[in-house]
């Protein structure tokens, strides 16, 4: 056997391997409750947008708290 029959052997072998690999996957049954949340984003996407909105609302509420002594 040449090298390139050899080469094309072990190339055909892998694609085989995955291909029963997915057909496999593919077939396993699916979690009922495995569908993706469509619509609503999160709020926070990030700890950075967390941090920025938790700041806001502790400013919010100093602000509240200094107008309440005021009037």
């Amino acid at each position: 056997m040449s090298e390139p029959e050899r080469k094309a052997e072990v190339v055909s072998l892998r694609d085989v391997r995955r291909r029963k690999e997915q057909a496999a996957k593919a077939a396993k049954p699916k979690p009922v409750g495995a569908v993706p949340r469509q619509g609503r984003e999160p709020i926070v996407k990030s700890w950075r947008n967390l941090a920025v909105f938790v700041a806001v609302l502790v400013a919010l509420a100093l602000v509240e708290a200094l107008f309440r002594r005021l009037f």
